[in-house]
């Protein structure tokens, strides 16, 4: 599943969030803020420090690699939290199956986004949990602690699965359970939880305290550009994220009805309050898919309960052979079988090649200071550029106010299809139109207009036909 044509901005701006991290002298990024002029800088450091030293060492399909990796580690920790939730091991091992294969968390570690290595660090810290109803088990417990903070400093979006592990401390407190345990052994638990996330947050703060206090204006910047889709938040905004829920979750259809039937069915208060206020987060903030794959452990939690042993009479065998047959099929359908006809149909040409052999004939090996197009910046990399691109929130368009913050600092732009403006807006900066590069003999045909499920499928997957140029370059008239 590594396998797949296209370079996806959310890879390449992960990776250089790490490289910036790492060299934090560095001058240039394609996380440029435009309003303070320096590269974006993210607290949750460790995972995009993770994913640079694996494209250093392994090449551009390390990152890729190791998010896959993730996602299996996540949906094993998903079957053993299950089982330990008194789900059979059949059940289980099925339903993270489902897991490893459901289209949104597939688009997900196959495009080099580390969201699975923070699933599996929440999920595992869940699984740690349940079940430690004494004060025995205090390695888990604080294992389970430093395993929910490990988590945020991978990535910020670890927040959406938060709930879940506050479930499982307040199940203790309620004394769900076969244990019956008193007010000092609570304490005592929830103690041990946070005596490891304290410990963790020390050790993986200590190093880049410095970093921290300088960057804080920075760090806001930053968080403010990953939490809200436009330049403001207002009551579109809201709307517009309203509607892109079920947008999303189309893609998971079956998993979704079979979760409504269990909180119909068995009524897991907790678990629906819990799903409610992580919806509402996104909601208020921004919801585009790689935000709602955080919902589907909520979604199989719930449809999970379907199954538990001491329920087993709650709805007909028959009904839940076929929703978890349904579920299972849906998944290999979209991410196996389709998925695999996209990719490999669309391997007839080494369009990465070809990126190289454009970055090569337009500018060439060097330290030039380059506005990119995303795709570059791999052979941007190898041929030693200095990159820039504005770091904007979700859907917030490049304007010219906020690229003419950004021109002063390089000698060569590259464009795909500029607008008017945009062009004007260069060519009045000092630059001059050096050629227009095609990397394909026949282009794809414009778009028409209507979007087909198959179109839909490519989008969800990020496989493009023929997804590169055509690019303009501009360069300084002095050079």
């Amino acid at each position: 599943m590594v396998k797949g044509p296209y370079l996806h901005p959310d890879e390449l701006v992960i990776v250089d969030l790490g490289r910036y991290i790492l060299t934090p002298s560095s001058s240039w990024s394609i996380t440029w803020i435009p309003s303070i002029q320096e590269p974006a800088f993210l607290i949750s450091y460790l995972g995009v420090v993770i994913q640079e030293i694996n494209y250093e060492y392994l090449g551009q399909y390390g990152p890729r690699i190791f998010s896959l990796l993730g996602g299996i580690a996540a949906a094993t920790s998903l079957v053993g939290w299950l089982k330990k939730r008194n789900i059979p091991i059949r059940i289980s091992l099925l339903l993270g199956l489902v897991f490893l294969l459901d289209p949104l968390f597939v688009q997900s570690y196959t495009i080099g986004r580390i969201d699975g290595w923070c699933m599996f660090l929440c999920i595992g810290a869940c699984w740690l949990i349940h079940g430690s109803y004494d004060g025995k088990n205090s390695f888990k417990l604080i294992t389970a602690g430093a395993m929910a903070a490990l988590a945020l400093f991978i990535w910020p979006s670890a927040i959406f699965l938060f709930p879940l592990i506050i479930l499982e401390i307040f199940e203790i407190f309620l004394n769900k359970g076969d244990h019956k345990i008193d007010l000092k052994q609570k304490l005592n638990i929830l103690a041990l939880f946070i005596l490891g996330s304290l410990i963790i947050t020390f050790i993986l703060v200590l190093p880049v305290f410095d970093q921290f206090y300088k960057q804080y204006e920075n760090i806001i910047q930053s968080l403010y550009a990953n939490s809200h889709a436009g330049s403001e938040y207002n009551i579109d905004g809201l709307i517009n994220n309203i509607y892109e829920l079920p947008r999303v979750l189309k893609f998971s259809p079956f998993l979704v009805i079979a979760a409504i039937i269990a909180f119909i069915k068995i009524k897991e208060k907790g678990l629906l309050i819990s799903l409610m206020i992580v919806t509402a987060l996104m909601v208020v903030t921004l919801v585009y898919i790689n935000r709602v794959q955080y919902l589907i452990p909520y979604l199989l939690l719930a449809t999970s309960t379907l199954y538990r042993r001491e329920l087993k009479y709650i709805i007909s065998n028959n009904l839940k052979r076929w929703l978890l047959g349904v579920m299972l099929l849906w998944s290999i359908s979209l991410s196996i079988v389709v998925r695999s006809y996209l990719v490999y149909n669309d391997q007839k040409l080494d369009e990465r090649m070809m990126l190289y052999q454009a970055a090569g004939n337009m500018i060439g090996e060097g330290e030039h200071r380059v506005y990119i197009p995303y795709e570059f910046y791999y052979p941007g990399r190898t041929f030693n550029w200095e990159m820039y691109r504005a770091y904007l929130a979700n859907n917030n368009p490049l304007t010219v106010e906020i690229l003419g913050k950004v021109l002063p600092r390089v000698d060569h732009v590259i464009m795909t299809e500029p607008t008017v403006e945009i062009e004007n807006e260069i060519i009045k900066k000092g630059f001059a139109i050096k050629g227009e590069y095609q990397l394909y003999l026949d282009p794809p045909e414009p778009f028409n207009g209507i979007t087909t499920n198959m179109q839909r499928v490519r989008n969800l997957y990020s496989i493009f036909d023929k997804p590169y140029g055509p690019y303009k370059l501009y360069s300084r008239e002095s050079n």
